[in-house]
């Protein structure tokens, strides 16, 4: 009389699975976006040396004396 049937039973671990499911759909997007961050902030630092190498060569360019000499 009160007892359940298999199907009933089964729908609270429906939910468990999908619970589980998204918590690692969240885990991977959060890894996702964690590698985009990296790359973005290597990057960021990458151009950021590159400038300054730059600024420094046109430094170093401005103190050199070019002398041309006629043949």
């Amino acid at each position: 009389m009160g007892r359940l049937s298999a199907r009933e039973r089964e729908a609270g671990y429906i939910l468990l699975d999908v619970l589980a499911a998204l918590l690692i759909v969240l885990i991977g997007f959060a890894v996702f976006l964690g590698g985009i961050s990296l790359a973005a902030s290597l990057s960021v630092r990458q151009a950021q040396k590159v400038q300054k190498m730059i600024e420094q060569r046109n430094v170093d360019a401005k103190d050199q004396t070019t002398l041309f000499q006629n043949e």
